[in-house]
C-alpha cells in the first residue's frame, strides 16, 4: 500500500479501542506485521504509515468480533 493514510489510521485507532480491543506494539511478533487474539491487536512498530493502516484495518476485522 502506498500513500499516507495517517488521518484514517488516527480514526481507526479510537474505533479499535471503543470495541474494547487492546492495541499494542511489539517487535517480538516479527516477521509478522500484525496479530490479533483474545481482544488484543499487536502491531509491529515503526512501519510506514500506509503499511500500519493496512495491517491495523486487517487485524481490526478479526478483532471486531470479540
Amino acid at each position: 500500500m502506498k500513500g499516507d493514510p495517517e488521518e484514517y489510521t488516527n480514526g481507526l485507532k479510537p474505533f479499535v479501542v471503543s470495541r474494547n480491543i487492546t492495541l499494542e506494539y511489539d517487535r517480538g511478533i516479527a516477521p509478522a506485521t500484525g496479530m490479533s487474539s483474545g481482544g488484543k491487536i499487536t502491531l509491529l512498530p515503526d512501519r510506514a504509515s500506509a503499511d500500519q493502516f493496512a495491517v491495523l484495518a486487517h487485524e481490526s476485522a478479526h478483532g471486531s468480533f470479540y
